[in-house]
């Protein structure tokens, strides 16, 4: 998928004092302005949560990761295409940190949305990459890993993730309608079957992971540790 290229500026929040252990989010723009990635690292999460990285007061989500042993969080998160959020263009806009689970959220660091050097075919609707790696060690005999995703009352389509080098690091990477509300769930299969729709994972399954319904707007990696008892 081809982003349109954005100027982005980082602009530093002074933060709001406190007590010292709210939790912390770092944009590192130290690369080009016109990277496709914006890396990020924070402190002072609950170990093991998983934490949602979102733009603007709409929250819209950048990327999903897991808060390490040692509440450290890090990774990074494509560009936003300001063809797909016109409506913060030249905006300098808060980006969060949001545990998923219990709410707790980052002081606010600030992302200058700059026009796009391209500014033809700008449109709210088109394709949005989703992509998914998840950390899993050695898997169980038979076990297969599945993305099952869209539209929150429909039947869901089925991805397998895969494991290229044989590692224990499976990924996905697909597109998706942008704008269009989203359900997605993480699920182990016993293998697989094939249905009308095209191959699915076979009984039993277990949901590893069950997402809040997402309304992607700009690219989405989520990025999972090991799940417990996968």
């Amino acid at each position: 998928m081809n982003l349109l290229t954005a100027l982005l500026v980082l602009l530093a929040l002074s933060g709001g004092g406190g007590g010292g252990h709210a939790p912390t989010l770092v944009l590192d723009l130290s690369g080009s302005a016109r990277d496709e990635t914006i890396s990020f690292h924070g402190t002072a999460y609950t170990p093991g949560a998983e934490v949602a990285v979102t733009l603007g007061e709409d929250a819209v989500p950048l990327t999903i990761t897991t808060a390490n042993p040692d509440g450290v969080i890090s990774g990074e998160f494509a560009t936003p295409d300001p063809g797909l959020i016109p409506e913060l263009v030249g905006k300098s806009v808060p980006v969060y940190a949001v545990e998923i689970e219990s709410g707790a959220r980052s002081t606010p660091t600030r992302l200058q949305v700059a026009r796009p050097i391209r500014a033809t075919g700008m449109q709210r609707t088109g394709a949005v990459g989703l992509s998914f790696e998840l950390e899993i060690g050695k898997a169980p005999r038979n076990a297969t890993y599945w993305v099952l995703f869209g539209a929150p009352d429909a039947p869901p389509a089925a991805r397998r993730l895969t494991d290229p080098e044989g590692d224990g690091a499976y990924s996905l990477s697909v597109e998706v309608e942008a704008g269009a509300p989203l359900a997605i769930q993480l699920v182990r299969g016993t293998g697989t079957r094939n249905t009308a729709a095209g191959p699915s994972p076979d009984k039993p399954m277990r949901t590893i992971r069950k997402y809040p319904t997402i309304t992607p707007r700009v690219g989405l990696m989520l990025r999972l540790g090991p799940p417990t008892g996968h």
